[in-house]
């Protein structure tokens, strides 16, 4: 999300009074959801005055996974182990709303199809460190499946900008990876078809990986 804020700016001086013209200068910021961010020390969350209600769609996806991570309810920020194969959110009332809670659970669930017994996704499984380009790529791919899966549900038009502005944050740590995108993409795919139990055609996989290799 952009946000544009009016700050103070020194001016030229007053040649009467000599103070300094105050002006306004505006300045653009882009911020995310506190719950969507690894690596960063977060606040505790306070549960807001709201009931949660669940979008069925999204919560009937979420229940039909194959081979789903155990998921727990809880800790102040939302974050995938692979060594323990769990998947740990924030109470679903911590969230501003419904769609931003599944928006979060589909980019944690994508980050689990990496996981050695199911995808075994490099970048995922090999190890790196916050805002290494193996990192960067793997939030692409996260970031990227969650919106296929948002898509799927009905709930992409309110999860659009958030997930643009996170996406160009990465991109920018992988800006000299010019097939990085169309890679993410086709992993993104693939671990949003293996969350909704699909099959892709024999050898569109296969097609996709050999054209970026060429």
């Amino acid at each position: 999300m952009d946000l544009a804020r009016s700050l103070p700016s020194d001016g030229p001086a007053d040649p009467e009074t000599g103070a300094a013209d105050k002006r306004f200068v505006l300045r653009q910021y882009t911020v995310f959801n506190a719950v969507q961010l690894d690596g960063v020390a977060i606040p505790e969350i306070t549960v807001l005055a709201h009931r949660f209600t669940p979008i069925e769609r999204c919560a009937s996806l979420v229940e039909a996974m194959p081979q789903r991570p155990t998921i727990l309810h809880g800790p102040p920020r939302a974050y995938y182990t692979p060594a323990t194969d769990t998947l740990h959110l924030p109470h679903p009332t911590c969230f501003h709303s419904p769609e931003a809670y599944y928006a979060t659970v589909f980019h944690e669930l994508v980050h689990a199809v990496g996981h050695s017994s199911r995808l075994n996704r490099p970048t995922l499984t090999d190890p790196c460190r916050f805002g290494d380009p193996t990192y960067a790529k793997e939030e692409l791919v996260a970031e990227m499946g969650a919106s296929y899966l948002c898509g799927v549900c009905g709930i992409a038009n309110v999860t659009l900008d958030t997930s643009a502005a996170y996406l160009q944050s990465w991109l920018a740590v992988l800006r000299h990876d010019p097939t990085m995108l169309v890679h993410a993409a086709a992993q993104a795919q693939r671990a949003a078809d293996y969350i909704q139990n699909l099959h892709p055609a024999p050898g569109t996989l296969e097609e996709r990986s050999s054209i970026l290799h060429r």
